[in-house]
């Protein structure tokens, strides 16, 4: 935790002196400031789905989910200077009939992104990203519900990327950067023992006491490419989508170097009323160090015979009731 802080730290301060050194204001004595440059914005969304049967032949558990999610923008922008902030967090919960544990958490997260960039010429800037991914609460691979396979900060992913963002055409920016850092936290001394989510596991000795701890974080240093895009469409119809992509220069296998991470965010919000609209979240994440297991039946017992990295996949789909600020 202490070379996240400094990480942090340090990424802060860069952001706010290249911030100040571009804009460097008039002394203020009784004047106010003028605050024209900053917009903002607050948004938020709770969906809904309920699912009812009744001498169902397929069967199925009568449910009722609901997810919060708040987006908060802060943005900058004043001559060849733009800093651009996100907030994003997200919490679902899932209400089941006729199980011994009714609940399950459905959606959780927390992310950060900050940009901040000078303009170089029309539509090419020079970038500093800043993007933070977590989650707030325990996860389990229900339904098994006593098991912890993620929490606070377990995993974290930090990014801190410098290169150049163009915008070929509106709705569109493309950020590409040729060196990246990121920055893996897993601060649950259980899952990083594991080597969950790539993290050097605990090193154990034959009757199974611990000889040296796992580690709870990893670095990298890879290319970081994000294609962005948001577009309105007939008034109505809102869309918004971030695809990342990332490699690892420094993976211990030579083969995996060039083996590229994949986080695409999709969302498409239909207005239906000022306050109510339908909302479809998808998310599609590869990633190379986070491992699935393979079992085979072997002797009539199933047998893990390997893990492997899947494509995950998130969708959400309701009734949004929304409020804007």
């Amino acid at each position: 935790m202490k070379k996240f802080f400094c990480i942090l730290i340090v990424t802060v301060s860069i952001s706010l002196n290249l911030f100040c050194a571009v804009d460097s204001l008039p002394a203020v004595d009784s004047v106010k400031k003028d605050t024209t440059y900053w917009s903002h914005k607050v948004k938020t969304n709770l969906v809904f789905n309920q699912y009812a049967y009744s001498y169902w032949a397929s069967g199925g558990n009568n449910s009722i989910a609901g997810t919060a999610y708040v987006d908060a923008v802060l943005n900058y922008k004043k001559d060849v200077i733009s800093f651009n902030n996100t907030l994003n967090l997200g919490i679902g919960y899932m209400l089941l009939s006729d199980v011994s544990d009714p609940y399950r958490k459905t959606d959780d997260k927390l992310n950060l992104y900050s940009q901040l960039n000078y303009k170089v010429y029309k539509k090419l800037s020079y970038s500093l990203l800043v993007d933070l991914k977590t989650q707030f609460l325990d996860g389990y691979k229900y339904p098994d519900d006593s098991t912890v396979i993620s929490s606070f900060f377990a995993p974290a992913y930090l990014t801190i990327s410098f290169g150049m963002e163009v915008n070929p055409v509106l709705p569109l920016n493309i950020f590409l950067a040729p060196i990246s850092g990121k920055f893996t936290f897993v601060q649950n001394e259980t899952l990083a023992n594991k080597g969950a989510f790539g993290v050097t596991p605990a090193i154990i000795d034959t009757n199974g006491e611990i000889i040296t701890p796992g580690k709870t974080f990893k670095s990298e240093v890879g290319i970081k490419f994000v294609l962005k895009y948001n577009q309105t469409l007939a008034k109505k119809i809102i869309t918004s989508s971030k695809f990342e992509l990332r490699n690892n220069y420094l993976d211990e296998k030579i083969s995996n170097r060039w083996n590229f991470d994949i986080d695409w965010e999709t969302k498409v919000t239909f207005t239906i009323t000022k306050y109510f609209s339908t909302l479809l979240f998808c998310r599609l994440v590869y990633d190379n160090d986070i491992k699935f297991p393979i079992y085979e039946e072997i002797n009539g017992s199933n047998v893990l015979v390997k893990e492997v990295p899947k494509l995950q996949v998130y969708e959400n789909f309701g009734l949004s009731l929304v409020f804007e600020f």
